[in-house]
């Protein structure tokens, strides 16, 4: 929705970008146009476009890759499919720099110092002048500018707030990505995760108009309620509508199916190709 942030988290390895790589990967198939931004926080641009390739040459399917047979079709779609150039010139457009990537160690591994607020600030604020959609992924990279850290949670809430004033006066929508924290045990069995277990400060949770928490597990207690009662999928991930300050869909779940023959978003109401409500 325009004019608000949003928030998704999850543990690590979700596929929390593949799902927000997705949403850009649909829009741009759109003859108006949903401009997007995918302002990366942890790895570089072709980082991204690697996985954005991924994923629009598999559907839903979440690609390895050290798997032959992923790269194999990634190779197959580059090679056999019309309007590859153009896609690929409209990614290129899509993902931006990495402003916060460091250089590579004797190791061999890139260091990723974390950016401070105002230099978000100034990316958002220049690329939601012309963009509807707006991804920063993660936000666990970006740092308070006190280096103090004495009021972080005070600064955390301003953050989350002047986004939200760069939305709704560009009239885009920004959302966050964000990793949890790790969920805690009780009596040896694991806790569903809350808002409460979002990475960093509350203050995150507490000032965005919508929250989701994708989550995976086991595909034999996998469920999504449906009208009265359960339906059961064969998956094992589940979007779970947290927070909305609207009311609607609060504490629904949506089955997240990432295989070749999953749903387009338009199934769900979570893209729409009209100026008509969402569903």
């Amino acid at each position: 929705m325009r004019g608000k942030v949003s928030v998704i988290f999850g543990p690590p390895g979700n596929a929390k970008s593949f799902f927000a790589m997705n949403l850009v990967t649909e829009y741009m198939k759109y003859e108006n146009g949903v401009k997007c931004a995918y302002l990366p926080m942890e790895y570089s641009k072709l980082d991204h476009v690697k996985r954005a390739m991924a994923v629009h040459a598999n559907s839903w399917r979440v690609v390895s890759e050290s798997r032959t047979e992923d790269k194999q079709s990634v190779l197959d779609w580059l090679m056999n499919t019309d309007g590859v150039v153009d896609y690929l010139s409209g990614l290129d457009k899509c993902i931006l720099d990495n402003p916060g990537l460091g250089k590579m160690n004797s190791d061999g591994n890139i260091l990723i110092p974390s950016v401070d607020f105002p230099k978000i600030f100034d990316i958002v604020a220049r690329e939601s002048a012309d963009k509807d959609f707006i991804i920063i992924d993660p936000i666990t990279s970006i740092d308070p500018d006190d280096k103090s850290r004495l009021n972080e949670w005070e600064q955390q809430k301003m953050f989350v707030k002047q986004l939200g004033v760069i939305a709704e006066h560009n009239d885009c929508h920004i959302m966050m990505l964000s990793h949890s924290n790790k969920r805690g045990k009780h009596k040896g069995n694991e806790t569903k995760l809350t808002m409460d277990d979002l990475a960093g400060s509350s203050a995150l949770s507490r000032f965005v108009q919508y929250m989701l928490i994708i989550d995976y597990h086991d595909e034999k207690k996998s469920m999504c309620s449906v009208g009265h009662g359960n339906e059961y999928f064969d998956h094992t991930r589940t979007m779970i509508i947290a927070k909305t300050n609207f009311g609607t869909g609060k504490g629904c779940r949506l089955a997240m199916d990432f295989s070749d023959t999953g749903p387009e978003m338009e199934i769900y109401g979570m893209i729409v190709k009209d100026d008509e409500a969402m569903g």
